[in-house]
């Protein structure tokens, strides 16, 4: 009886355990590649640098999940024209707050071949967080949240240092709306501004 409870838990539990060290796998060769993306974005002289990053997220990042988050509560009385609009400022704004963060580790100054993977952590919902440490001069913890999306990785956020991309930009873009008065169309405006001033800075 014994040796049948062992067969049975070992046909469920190996097809479990290899498709675990799939994921995992996927999730490592994922990340890799994406600092190695980060580099090449943030190399010296790279006129084209907010262009390629824009493409980045577009294709690697769950957008509209992000946009979703981000946006709040402020959704449910959002007219599907003004989540449109939301969604498309949204990656130029965020990557004109986050890039010098990001620009800080994956610059040829601090060069990404310093970011080692030390962990994969798998979550509810076949969604798994790569940790990372660099350990140049400032020694920080890089996390990627990862979900599958139609058999392919997207990233939901990335943590540095603690501070969560999506949290930290919820809390802003809140505090956006509420100095528009909850005034929607007003704070798309000013996130039309924002964004296009930050992609100036950073270009």
């Amino acid at each position: 009886m014994r040796s049948i409870l062992f067969a049975l838990a070992l046909l469920f539990c190996t097809p479990f355990a290899a498709f675990a060290n799939t994921q995992e796998t996927a999730a490592k060769d994922f990340v890799l590649e994406l600092f190695e993306r980060f580099r090449e974005i943030y190399a010296p002289n790279n006129p084209d640098a907010e262009q390629q990053l824009l493409r980045y997220y577009d294709d690697n990042f769950d957008h509209q999940r992000i946009a979703r988050f981000i946006f709040g509560s402020y959704i449910r009385r959002a007219s599907q024209q003004q989540f449109e609009r939301f969604s498309e400022l949204l990656p130029k704004f965020v990557f004109g707050q986050i890039s010098p963060q990001i620009e800080k580790y994956f610059s040829a100054e601090n060069s990404a071949t310093s970011i080692k993977i030390t962990a994969v952590r798998p979550l509810k919902k076949q969604h798994v967080i790569v940790h990372t440490r660099y350990t140049g001069p400032q020694e920080t913890e890089i996390r990627v949240r990862l979900r599958p999306n139609a058999d392919v990785l997207k990233i939901l956020d990335v943590q540095i240092a603690g501070i969560s991309m999506l949290l930290a930009q919820r809390d802003l873009i809140g505090s956006m709306i509420k100095q528009n008065n909850g005034d929607l169309n007003a704070f798309l405006d000013q996130l039309k501004d924002e964004a296009e001033t930050s992609g100036k800075a950073n270009a």
